[in-house]
């Protein structure tokens, strides 16, 4: 029997969880075709886009996610099961969170549970990248002001206090509105 190929819209948590595989988000994989020119190949895209996950997603673009099923509770229970989904020693990520982030979207959204916590996921490995280009928060703020010397560089610093935008995704509250 020919094994089937590696899921790559989808593959396994424990290499999600790892970064050893980003997922690619619906965003990036429409950014990344849009800069290519005709002559250009991109391995990762092409396997995205041959992926029968995408192309199903692709096939029925009005309805990409079905309403959940019991069997989708049990491919996410079986997906984030701890043999597939360990605790993070270093403190990484907390598997409960995602997977109570993924419970509260599926039911909010009404879609399958696996479909939420990919989308979870997408979220939670492009967060530090997020916090890296959002704006800096007011105690960021206040503390490069206090620490430079030039009065001129200190206005130029956005002196005005704003809302705390950094750590949008840190708690649930902020995580589900």
């Amino acid at each position: 029997m020919v094994p089937s190929p590696p899921a790559v819209y989808f593959p396994a948590l424990d290499k999600c969880l790892a970064r050893e595989l980003p997922l690619l988000s619906w965003e990036s994989a429409y950014k990344a075709v849009i800069a290519l020119d005709s002559l250009t190949s991109s391995p990762t895209l092409d396997a995205f886009f041959q992926d029968p996950t995408v192309l199903s997603i692709l096939g029925a673009p009005l309805t990409p996610f079905q309403p959940p099923t019991s069997q989708s509770k049990t491919d996410f229970e079986t997906r984030t099961a701890a043999i597939n989904a360990l605790p993070s020693e270093s403190g990484q990520y907390d598997i409960n969170q995602i997977k109570e982030d993924a419970l509260w979207l599926s039911k909010e959204a009404n879609i399958q549970e696996t479909d939420a916590l990919r989308i979870v996921l997408v979220e939670w490995q492009q967060r530090s990248a997020s916090r890296m280009l959002a704006e800096w928060s007011q105690d960021e703020r206040l503390g490069i002001q206090n620490a430079a010397a030039n009065a001129h560089f200190r206005q130029s610093i956005n002196p005005t206090p704003e809302p705390d935008q950094k750590s949008v995704f840190d708690t649930q509250q902020q995580r589900r509105p």
